[in-house]
């Protein structure tokens, strides 16, 4: 065989066997450390040693706005696996900063810092939200939602009176499957007969009564039939007969809006109020005008 056509045969070889093993180092790690690797139920991955939670992705998912808090984030997701690619250079990336000792140096101590003051206040904040976005709040909101929207709104409804759950649950369930109201309020009801009559032939406004029937004849639809509820009179079963105005929105239409608002609100109070006992100082050239001092003072305790 000519030697120069020997030599690029052999050159070519381990041309393909370097690069070969180059993309298996990019791509796959270390295989002899990776076939040990052992999985916990939150772990994601694992990169290099570091397990990655699935945490960490949802937390990835929502710091790029792929989707909102909350939010359910799965490999079924369109964008999951960007986002864990994404993550992963980030872990990679990180790594080798640290190889270097970048996170000592003073530009790196001053930019984790203000990371960790960016993820501090986020937490605080969550925390507010947490603490004071309630199911109790929420409901209390939309009550005043609903007598506001329920001004103009007039019903005729009929109802049921029964002394316990058991009863009502059987009493809605045989009206469900096709018998008459009229017919389950005969057999069921400890009203007589004349008052229920009397009470569904007149129109009446839902929020001159007392909770919870103003949400409970918001909940129901004309024609339907509610879902039992106890009141001091006993439990009850509503079914509206007519509305004349426009039903008011219903809690499951509202929520998404009410739970925005009373973020903000308690978010802009609490910062107002940590503002207020805030101490600021400023140079000259940036005070006002009238302003001599140098620093904002917080109010007096006394």
């Amino acid at each position: 065989m000519d030697m120069g056509k020997y030599i690029k045969v052999i050159a070519f070889a381990l041309g393909v066997l370097f690069f070969s093993a180059c993309e298996q180092a990019l791509n796959y790690g270390d295989s002899s450390r990776s076939s040990a690797v052992s999985f916990s139920d939150d772990t994601a991955l694992v990169v290099n040693d570091e397990p990655i939670p699935h945490f960490d992705i949802r937390a990835a998912a929502v710091a790029e706005g792929v989707i909102r808090e909350g939010e359910t984030f799965d490999a079924s997701h369109r964008d999951y696996t960007d986002v864990v690619n994404r993550l992963i250079d980030r872990v990679i990336l990180a790594e080798a900063a640290r190889t270097l000792d970048l996170s000592k140096s003073p530009e790196g101590r001053r930019r984790l810092h203000i990371a960790e003051r960016q993820v501090l206040a986020r937490l605080y904040l969550d925390h507010v939200i947490a603490t004071m976005v309630t199911e109790s709040e929420i409901r209390k909101i939309y009550d005043e939602q609903v007598k506001l929207q329920q001004v103009d709104d007039s019903m005729r409804y009929s109802r049921i009176v029964m002394e316990d759950k058991e009863s009502a649950d059987s009493a809605r369930e045989q009206i469900l499957m096709g018998r008459s109201f009229d017919d389950v309020a005969a057999q069921y009801s400890t009203e007589s007969s004349w008052k229920r009559r009397n009470d569904a032939e007149n129109f009446v406004k839902p929020n001159r009564f007392r909770a919870p029937y103003p949400e409970i004849l918001t909940e129901t639809p004309e024609g339907g039939v509610s879902e039992p509820f106890e009141t001091g009179e006993g439990w009850i079963i509503v079914k509206v007969e007519e509305r004349l105005g426009k039903a008011p929105a219903r809690l499951d239409e509202m929520r998404e809006q009410i739970t925005e608002y009373l973020k903000h609100t308690y978010v802009d109070n609490r910062i107002a109020s940590l503002l207020r006992r805030a101490v600021v100082c400023y140079p000259s050239h940036l005070r006002p005008e009238d302003d001599e001092s140098v620093c904002n003072q917080p109010p007096s305790a006394e």
